[in-house]
């Protein structure tokens, strides 16, 4: 499920929630992402797969090549968990 809400001062927040089974194995997943602008975000995300559950705390940024590409490029850190570092996700999407 997702939904954007739309503000004046900002482009808006982008709501998502999602479960899936698997397996006899159930894992949920929330996020909500702020656009500063149409093209950055900063986030928040929660998943919860029975055994274990992560907050991470998320930046993004899309950048426009042209009517049909655009590259994307996000930076996620986990909170309050035993995983270190960063982690780095380089896109590219086209449109046909």
């Amino acid at each position: 499920m997702r939904s954007f809400i739309a503000l004046q001062s900002t482009t808006g927040v982008d709501l998502s929630a999602n479960w899936t089974h698997q397996d006899s194995d159930d894992t949920f997943n929330l996020g909500a992402d702020w656009y500063v602008t149409k093209s950055w975000s900063v986030g928040l995300g929660y998943t919860d797969d029975g055994h274990d559950d992560t907050f991470v705390l998320k930046t993004a940024y899309w950048l426009r090549l042209s009517d049909s590409f655009s590259a994307n490029f996000e930076l996620a850190r986990e909170l309050d968990s035993d995983a270190d570092g960063v982690f780095i996700g380089l896109g590219l999407t086209g449109r046909f």
